[in-house]
């Protein structure tokens, strides 16, 4: 249980870095004129892969949850 909290934690800080480059990109682009398609197609991508990576952190961390609720014995009959 305590590893799967860890990778939650690990994936939690991957996911914050990813958001930080994220920001880093999208004042490039705000400050540029625009028509970089590079640039935009790179933040396309980072958007749809930070989006499909936050839904399976979700999905992470709400089964840490519910482990460490049977673990605590709050799901015994």
């Amino acid at each position: 249980m305590v590893e799967a909290q860890l990778s939650c934690n690990e994936f939690a800080s991957w996911i914050t870095s990813q958001l930080d480059k994220l920001d880093v990109d999208l004042e490039e682009w705000k400050n540029s004129d625009r028509t970089d398609t590079t640039l935009y197609n790179r933040l396309q991508k980072t958007i749809e892969h930070l989006s499909g990576t936050v839904e399976i952190y979700e999905q992470d961390c709400a089964e840490v949850e519910y482990l460490e609720s049977i673990h605590a014995g709050e799901l015994l009959n």
